[in-house]
């Protein structure tokens, strides 16, 4: 599996008719009068596509840290994920959306966002924390 976006916005949304990914506000630093900080809304958003035809379409475990520069792990979620096929044997991307609310920051500088599948990591977005 490789990352095809992977990115950081206020809000987003998958349509159930289409599977349209609906994306707003897409962000990389966030400023804050003091630390911690604690942003109260936030969603990660990551498209996943196959590395080759032949990938299997079995369920594998997916993982979605948040560190700091120091490597301290600061948000962790789990679950699993598969990229299936259609009805005519096309291999199909899975959007993963997580939404995060009231994340705190310890201190500033920059995080970052890293997805892995069965332990390797695929992908990394960073967010930069800034003093006002």
């Amino acid at each position: 599996m490789k990352i095809q976006m992977f990115v950081v916005a206020d809000y987003a949304s998958i349509e159930p008719a289409t599977g349209k990914l609906n994306v707003l506000g897409v962000f990389t630093s966030i400023t804050a009068a003091s630390f911690p900080a604690v942003h109260r809304r936030m969603a990660v958003i990551a498209r996943i596509t196959a590395d080759n035809p032949t990938e299997t379409t079995d369920p594998r475990k997916f993982e979605l840290l948040l560190t700091d520069a120091d490597g301290t792990d600061h948000l962790k979620f789990s679950g699993m994920i598969a990229l299936p096929r259609d009805a005519q044997g096309n291999r199909l991307d899975q959007n993963v959306l997580v939404e995060l609310n009231n994340v705190e920051f310890p201190h500033s500088g920059v995080y970052e966002f890293a997805i892995y599948v069965d332990g390797h990591r695929i992908g990394d977005t960073p967010i930069e924390l800034k003093q006002l």
